[in-house]
């Protein structure tokens, strides 16, 4: 595998370079919480939908429906 230098310790960072890590930070664990919402609703669409007997499954897929019950909100 090859060399990962981010995660060697550096030097610090500045307060502004700080507060601009932590701002981006929080935006990108915000688009994550969003994105899982999404997935978390197509799940439960798939769901409801009974989507497996139209693909000729005998039954929803255990890890969508482990997932859609863990996403609840």
């Amino acid at each position: 595998m090859g060399e990962r230098r981010d995660q060697e310790p550096g030097c610090p960072v500045g307060e502004a370079e700080a507060r601009r890590l932590t701002c981006v930070l929080r935006e990108s664990v915000e688009q994550v919480r969003a994105a899982v919402l999404v997935l978390a609703e197509r799940v439960r669409a798939a769901h409801r939908g009974r989507v497996w007997i139209a693909l000729g499954y005998p039954s929803f897929p255990v890890e969508s429906a482990c997932l859609s019950r863990s996403l609840s909100p």
